[in-house]
């Protein structure tokens, strides 16, 4: 690909590149042979683009390999086209066992935007977050089942820039993203969650149950407080209701 200045790069982790970690060694320097060298010296014919998808998918087995399996045959899943200008060269699997259910359908793998996390992202696993007055499949971005994080402004500059600076296609979603407009996306539907503001005197109705029943609760394994003089507790996992977990 040429940029702007005519002068050719690749894209690696979501932006140009301009010098590749593909160089030939030479025979002083064989400790660092790569797969490119010993195609090279075995004189074996292959396409450059057929090399990029198969060190795409050596990168993404690294991180993603629990996921690059069908889970209906069990089946190892292949790479379905490269990604247009995404951090990964390859983002979308598919099935290609006869007879399977799941052959054919696409599998998007990536990972979480948000910094503080980057927990895996499955397709399969999660939903797409609902821009207002955008259709979701098109427009909405899969909200992260650990942080609930989906799209944001960034992000989405980034996107716009592509379609529209390299693949000279109209961008017809969304610029301002959920983080920037200060909203959670639920990650079972994918609708906006909406905040519930704790009343003073609720909150202190609470805190002091918890103080009058730290030693006393089988459900509060520890507790005290911190340098700022406020308590913490650490009460055992529970499936139980609110109103049971007071009983006790």
């Amino acid at each position: 690909m040429l940029s702007d200045e005519n002068i050719e790069y690749w894209w690696c982790a979501n932006q140009k590149c301009f010098k590749p970690s593909r160089e030939l060694h030479n025979s002083t320097d064989w400790e660092n042979y790569s797969l490119l060298d010993f195609l090279t010296i075995l004189k074996v014919d292959f396409k450059e683009s057929d090399l990029e998808i198969y060190l795409n998918i050596i990168n993404k087995a690294n991180r993603f390999l629990k996921h690059l399996k069908c889970r209906e045959c069990k089946h190892i899943l292949y790479p379905k086209g490269k990604s247009q200008y995404a951090f990964y060269g390859i983002n979308n699997f598919q099935c290609l066992t006869e007879n399977c259910s799941e052959k054919g359908i696409e599998i998007y793998l990536s990972h979480c935007l948000n910094g503080y996390c980057e927990m895996e992202i499955d397709s399969r696993d999660c939903v797409k977050c609902k821009p207002p007055e955008l259709d979701s499949e098109s427009c909405g971005w899969y909200v992260c089942n650990f942080c609930n994080s989906c799209c944001n402004g960034p992000q989405l500059k980034k996107r716009k820039e592509v379609y529209e600076n390299i693949l000279h296609k109209e961008y017809k979603c969304h610029i301002k993203g959920h983080r920037d407009l200060g909203i959670v996306s639920c990650n079972k539907c994918g609708d906006s969650m909406e905040s519930i503001e704790m009343k003073a005197d609720e909150y202190e109705r609470i805190l002091s149950w918890f103080v009058n029943n730290k030693d006393k609760s089988e459900r509060i394994h520890k507790s005290g407080k911190n340098k700022l003089d406020k308590w913490w507790f650490l009460v055992k996992r529970s499936n139980d209701t609110y109103e049971n977990l007071e009983k006790n």
